[in-house]
């Protein structure tokens, strides 16, 4: 994650050299939970309420790009679910732009434009650019999931059907990850967005126990 180049930042700078400790950190926890062992996750959910302006999209698409480098299973699906059409397609040109400024990566991924998919050629793993806008998830295959903005998906009326079969294809997904990356509403939190956000504040302040 580190050594990447963020394609938007005046000389591609890497996020090692940008970011701050926080969000090293925080891919820290993520990528470290994984056991390789077992083969297993001992963290599978991640919330992350953060100010806008924070470069939150270069991140989540610097994330989804190492789950996609470092991910063992053949044909894995890794979803970045972004809240509309338009900001999944800036989701994508950011990931593209990441594979484009390392030479490495180059040989290691396909790009698929019309698609929004990224495929890496050795282990097939397909990386998919969803927008919330259209039936992203219906029959989810995802491994690993990363939720742009989930007050906006959340504040959907079919956003609790989502979330259920987001969650339901990474039972049998043991390595995989549930991570979500969000500012706050402008209004006051409802829906699903509420339930995610009280839940993860829970687990924060030690009231409830989820890994």
């Amino acid at each position: 994650f580190k050594r990447l180049r963020i394609p938007d930042l005046p000389g591609t700078p890497t996020f090692g050299e940008v970011c701050d400790d926080w969000v090293l950190e925080f891919v820290r926890v993520i990528f470290g939970s994984y056991n390789p062992e077992t083969k297993k996750r001992m963290l599978r959910e991640f919330f992350l309420l953060v100010p806008k302006k924070n470069g939150k999209s270069a991140i989540s698409a610097g994330i989804i790009v190492t789950a996609a480098i470092m991910n063992e299973r053949p044909q894995a699906e890794l979803y970045l679910i972004a809240p509309t059409q338009k900001i999944a397609g800036i989701a994508f040109k950011t990931a593209k732009g990441i594979i484009a400024l390392d030479d490495q990566l180059q040989k290691l991924f396909k790009v698929q434009t019309h698609q929004k998919q990224i495929t890496h050629l050795t282990t097939e793993a397909v990386i998919m650019i969803l927008s919330a806008d259209g039936d992203v998830v219906t029959g989810s295959k995802g491994c690993y999931i990363l939720v742009d903005e989930t007050h906006v998906l959340g504040s959907k009326h079919k956003a609790p059907d989502v979330f259920i079969e987001l969650r339901g294809g990474l039972k049998s997904r043991p390595e995989g990850f549930f991570l979500q990356i969000t500012t706050q509403s402008k209004d006051r939190p409802t829906g699903q967005f509420e339930k995610e956000l009280t839940t993860a504040r829970a687990v924060r302040d030690g009231e409830i126990k989820l890994p």
